[in-house]
């Protein structure tokens, strides 16, 4: 906001850096399950790889962070400025 910003601007950011840390998080985890398919079938456990498995988690994951980060957007965006900057 000082140097412009909108309230719409500030939860944009907090809202796009929430995505973009689920992101980061949830691809490491579709390779380590793709990456467990060989050790399950060494074991002889049938385990078939179908996208919906994959995509529905990453899909959850994506919708509970930007609910975990839309409160704190939301206080940021109406912080003012000069409170903001002198906050400890």
């Amino acid at each position: 906001m000082a140097v412009g910003a909108r309230q719409r601007d500030i939860q944009w950011q907090f809202l796009s850096e929430a995505l973009a840390t689920s992101v980061a998080g949830g691809l490491p985890g579709v390779a380590v399950a793709l990456a467990c398919l060989p050790l399950l079938a060494y074991f002889e456990v049938p385990a078939e790889p179908v996208a919906w498995f994959f995509a529905v988690p990453f899909a959850f994951a994506l919708l509970l962070s930007l609910l975990a980060a839309s409160a704190p957007a939301r206080r940021a965006a109406r912080l003012d400025p000069a409170q903001a900057l002198a906050a400890d």
